[in-house]
């Protein structure tokens, strides 16, 4: 009997609790009501979903001459593999049904740097730029706009070896004329400036893989004692991104290519060129619905050097890295 009144008094004793007494101390914070977080998940039990659903899997069920078929009816690209095939098609419907976000650049500048290098590679060899390319993509058109492109000369290993005069078709001669690294990151700065990228235009670097930003241009970098660019901090990675929208393993330019049953043009291994057919293959993922956006970042900067006021701060914007990724690569 005692318990049962004690139990009876404490509930009346909470019904006649004053709280205003909490004003003005650190407690106050109790008196205001809990905010929940507004969920941000999209609620896949919406019927459009089940629709799109039920789509996805009438299109996983055709063969490949139904695919193109269905492509060429929509009057979409029937070209690629049948993996491009099938997600195109799934990318048209779901496009359709729901909104797609728009890509957030404006302009994206793909880099594929060529660097020093020997037929047997050691973990602590001094890698340093001798090609410094720029393809610039217009992400409104999907069209290549404009090119930079620079030699650089080497100081580490001024003489570059057979095997990589070999491999890149960079001669000697190109690069014993160019200018050094520092100076020609500071055209590189002056090319970016001067078409307002990053300011007046949101601006993006994509790249083959992450070794061109966290190997070359860092180690480039802490050679040459100058401050990392705060616009290659952040980067789209298109071998990245084009496993997760396919679904497959990740692999090189030219396997890239094959999936859509394009032709590398160019020589691989040039810089320019290289830049130029994964601007290809981005061009082509935007085409198909894939959403691009910055998907890797600098996991270390090796460089001591002091940033500057002057530097460009290129839409760092702190984009969430994409889920899924695929762990073997394909050479």
């Amino acid at each position: 009997m005692a318990s049962n009144e004690n139990e009876k008094s404490k509930k009346n004793d909470d019904k006649n609790f004053d709280p205003s007494w909490l004003k003005g101390t650190s407690a106050e914070i109790l008196l205001k009501p809990t905010e929940h977080k507004k969920n941000t998940k999209k609620d896949f039990s919406h019927p459009v979903y089940k629709k799109i659903s039920k789509i996805n899997g009438k299109i996983n069920d055709m063969d490949e001459d139904d695919l193109v078929k269905s492509l060429n009816e929509l009057s979409l690209d029937s070209t690629g593999k049948k993996e491009v095939l099938v997600k195109r098609l799934k990318s048209h419907y779901k496009e359709q049904n729901v909104k797609v976000e728009k890509c957030k650049f404006d302009f994206i500048g793909v880099i594929d740097f060529e660097a020093t290098c020997t037929e047997v590679q050691t973990k602590n060899y001094p890698h340093e730029i001798i090609e410094f390319p720029i393809v610039l993509i217009d992400m409104k058109t999907l069209t290549i706009v404009d090119c930079f492109s620079s030699y650089c000369r080497p100081i580490i290993n001024p003489k570059l070896t057979k095997f990589c005069t070999e491999l890149t078709g960079i001669k000697q001669e190109q690069v014993d004329i160019a200018d050094d690294f520092k100076v020609v990151l500071e055209k590189v700065e002056h090319w970016i400036e001067s078409r307002e990228l990053g300011k007046k235009y949101k601006f993006g670097i994509a790249t083959d893989g992450p070794w061109d930003m966290q190997n070359f241009l860092n180690l480039q970098c802490f050679h040459s004692n100058i401050p990392y660019p705060k616009w290659a901090k952040k980067w789209i990675d298109v071998r990245k991104l084009f496993s997760n929208w396919l679904g497959v393993r990740r692999c090189n330019i030219s396997r890239m290519l094959d999936f859509y049953e394009y032709e590398f043009e160019g020589n691989q291994h040039c810089g320019l060129d290289d830049a130029k057919n994964i601007a290809r293959i981005l061009i082509r993922l935007a085409k198909d619905g894939c959403e691009i956006n910055i998907n890797d970042h600098l996991k270390k900067c090796l460089s001591t050097a002091r940033l500057t006021d002057n530097d460009n701060s290129i839409n760092e914007s702190d984009e969430s890295e994409q889920e899924n990724q695929n762990q073997n690569d394909l050479n």
